[in-house]
């Protein structure tokens, strides 16, 4: 009697076993499903393009090149001029009491005889934790692509990828007759998002940031999105 009931009891918690395991797989699939149908994907799911593992290659040769004028260099920004081959890396010490700046040439030149300088810039006093690049997921290819798409294959003017940790956004500048315009990118989602400001007419020759540094880092209107402006790096590229 009691091996019968034993057996009984086997049999019920096999039989719940494979209920359960049914319920769970079933669930599963569903939950896949509505995730297809919604259209949403993971963070985890998108896969970072091809020109960030050289732009992260780069920037670890640059930041040891930085590391040699301030042990605790902090990479706070990225730009690319209008050939769009080469970086420029922006880095400052912890307290943001000096700048950095590290610039990867056209040519395939060694690091060793890349060009490392200081100066005056905006990053100075902005202290911030930097760029966590490892979280980026959308390299400037794509940022061109989107914007050139927009703009009937406008020309590219330059680009910079800003943010803190690895909330990163690029912001990218295009030459139209009728002046200078500018979108954002997400540099996790992807998500393009063109200014909704008229074009910038860009002062007739370089102010001696730009000319120092070539990109959006030295201009003086380089920080006007941190309050919600749109002239962000109106003097990339000149």
């Amino acid at each position: 009697m009691r091996r019968d009931h034993g057996i009984s009891v086997v049999k019920s918690l096999n039989g719940m076993m494979k209920i359960s395991a049914g319920a769970i797989l079933i669930s599963a699939l569903l939950l896949l499903l509505i995730s297809a149908c919604s259209g949403e994907v993971s963070f985890s799911q998108i896969e970072p393009s091809h020109d960030i593992a050289e732009m992260l290659a780069l920037e670890g040769q640059a930041k040891a090149l930085a590391e040699e004028l301030a042990a605790d260099a902090v990479l706070k920004q990225v730009d690319r001029g209008r050939d769009m081959v080469g970086y420029i890396f922006h880095y400052t010490d912890t307290a943001a009491t000096r700048v950095i700046t590290v610039s990867v040439p056209v040519d395939e030149v060694p690091s060793g005889e890349w060009e490392v300088r200081t100066g005056i810039s905006p990053l100075i006093g902005h202290q911030s934790p930097g760029l966590f690049l490892g979280s980026l997921r959308v390299g400037p290819d794509a940022v061109v692509k989107a914007a050139t798409e927009h703009w009937k294959a406008c020309p590219v003017r330059g680009l910079s990828l800003t943010g803190e940790e690895d909330q990163l956004t690029w912001f990218i500048f295009c030459n139209l007759p009728e002046g200078v315009v500018s979108a954002s990118m997400d540099g996790t989602t992807g998500e393009f998002v063109p200014s909704q400001a008229p074009p910038a007419q860009p002062p007739p020759t370089a102010t001696p940031d730009c000319q120092l540094y070539k990109s959006a880092q030295g201009c003086q209107s380089f920080f006007g999105h941190r309050d919600g402006l749109v002239d962000v790096g109106v003097g990339v590229g000149q």
